[in-house]
């Protein structure tokens, strides 16, 4: 699958997603590796839930160490789906791939 080179380090967009999961209020999650105009790759998450950002960061620093925090969110109470119900990972990743 994807991995993400993040400052020397691997990271897999889902072992973030799998912690996402385990935080309480979120309903689905979607994470990609982007790359900023200097072409670092950063995580970006994408999170149905009610709750704020800094909530579900703390929540995630329990399981995951800093470096492995999304560096951009985008947080919904519902996410952009297809026809078919599933997460619309074009337009989540056109609404995240904001340059940084």
């Amino acid at each position: 699958g994807e991995v993400a080179n993040v400052g020397g380090k691997k990271v897999a967009p889902v072992e973030i997603e799998r912690a996402l999961r385990e935080v309480l209020g979120v309903s689905d999650v979607w994470v990609t590796v982007l790359q900023d105009k200097r072409g670092n790759d950063y995580l970006a998450a994408a999170v149905e839930t009610t709750r704020v950002r800094t909530d579900i960061e703390q929540d995630l620093l329990r399981t995951l160490p800093a470096w492995k925090l999304p560096k951009t969110w985008l947080i919904a109470p519902a996410l952009p789906r297809t026809d078919r119900g599933k997460l619309h990972s074009a337009e989540l990743r056109a609404r995240l791939n904001v340059i940084i």
